[in-house]
């Protein structure tokens, strides 16, 4: 009597490829009440792990109406809430802080849910092989997001709590050259 082997999706194919690269990582298979889901440590704060939840979006997108092409990537959606409250006198100096590096970060973005007072970080990755599951891009994507937590996170719950300001913030990343270039400044020349 033959056991029948155990299908592995692609975000548990994921979760065994983080462990192999030692990242803390808790695979939750789907039940009734939840998708499929991912847990990576993304950072600690304040003695708190800061998980980042990767889903599968495919399995909440409807399916496509007749007429239209079907979805074929595999689309892989990363989030994390950072712990910590901004205060409604706090939200323009963090929102600034946010916009500031998320012109820094290639792979992933930062942004405030202003009602809520809640800071977020997201990424999505799209995969068009289907039968594959490239492991550079996943690895440089997730490995970005963790990189953002852990060092931009710290720095925007000190301007949450008002013991950094936005322009102290900036100041820091001008001294350690990641400060990205004005929009509107005339194009550098070489002579």
């Amino acid at each position: 009597m033959d056991s029948a082997t155990p299908h592995i999706t692609r975000l548990h194919f994921l979760s065994q490829i983080l462990a192999e690269h030692q990242i803390p990582v808790a695979y939750l298979p789907p039940n009734e009440d939840t998708g499929e889901m991912l847990l990576v440590t993304a950072a600690v704060m304040n003695g708190k792990v800061v998980p980042l939840r990767l889903i599968p979006l495919n399995d909440i997108i409807p399916q496509a109406k007749e007429g239209m092409a079907p979805l074929t990537a595999w689309l892989l959606h990363a989030s994390l809430i950072f712990p910590f409250h901004i205060p409604d006198d706090r939200v323009t100096e963090v929102m600034r802080a946010t916009q500031l590096v998320s012109r820094i970060l290639p792979l992933c973005s930062l942004g405030v849910m202003e009602p809520d007072g809640a800071c977020y970080l997201q990424a999505c990755v799209a995969i068009e092989d289907v039968d594959a599951i490239p492991r550079a891009v996943l690895m440089d994507v997730i490995g970005m997001a963790r990189m953002a937590a852990s060092t931009y996170g710290p720095a925007l719950a000190d301007i949450a709590a008002g013991t950094l300001s936005y322009a102290g913030f900036a100041k820091a990343l001008e001294a350690s050259g990641l400060m990205p270039p004005s929009l509107f400044s005339a194009p550098v020349t070489t002579a």
